[in-house]
């Protein structure tokens, strides 16, 4: 359940966060809103926001953006500046990264060294992947984020029936169109 006091509320007096949850029931596709991403020049919030509010979620964000922990900045910065990614993958996997006391740290190196494994392994870029295996594999990465910490992430859950059903009129879009 969504708590106001946690949402951002806009001047207009909406929510951003219910108006996303809104958004996201009224989704027949995968949208990057369903990893919790909320890019404002994404066209599907031209409906959605007034352009009032979308103005004031785009001045605001770069006030929102946090950096990471200059721990985790060091780390990606000590990666080698190449594009060989058998070099890259070999000096991740050196890195020793205590779990329990760099939890944090210890993801990031593990985020970076599976996405590298999906390159050398040529599962990336992506040529015939379909969704199910590029929301599991390439972002498995949101699946572990919260591991160790008092937040959690669950999945969707369903049934093989109601994944059938749901996707016989797929298209494209996250959105279903209508023609007139």
């Amino acid at each position: 359940m969504l708590n106001k006091k946690h949402m951002w509320k806009l001047s207009s007096g909406r929510y951003v966060e219910k108006v996303m949850r809104d958004f996201t029931l009224k989704l027949n596709y995968e949208h990057p809103l369903c990893s919790v991403i909320l890019d404002v020049d994404d066209s599907h919030w031209v409906d959605t926001f007034t352009p009032d509010e979308l103005i004031e979620m785009k001045q605001a964000i770069p006030a929102q953006t946090q950096h990471l922990p200059s721990h985790m900045e060091d780390s990606i910065s000590n990666i080698p500046k190449t594009s060989d990614i058998k070099e890259i993958f070999t000096h991740l996997n050196k890195q020793i990264i205590d779990p329990y006391e760099h939890r944090d740290t210890y993801w990031l190196r593990m985020s970076l060294q599976n996405t590298a494994d999906l390159f050398i392994t040529k599962y990336l870029p992506i040529t015939t992947q379909n969704e199910r295996e590029l929301i599991q594999l390439a972002w498995s990465f949101i699946q572990t984020a919260y591991d160790g910490s008092k937040l959690t992430l669950s999945s969707e859950r369903g049934c093989l029936s109601s994944m059938n059903q749901k996707n016989k009129k797929r298209r494209v879009a996250a959105i279903e169109i209508t023609l007139l």
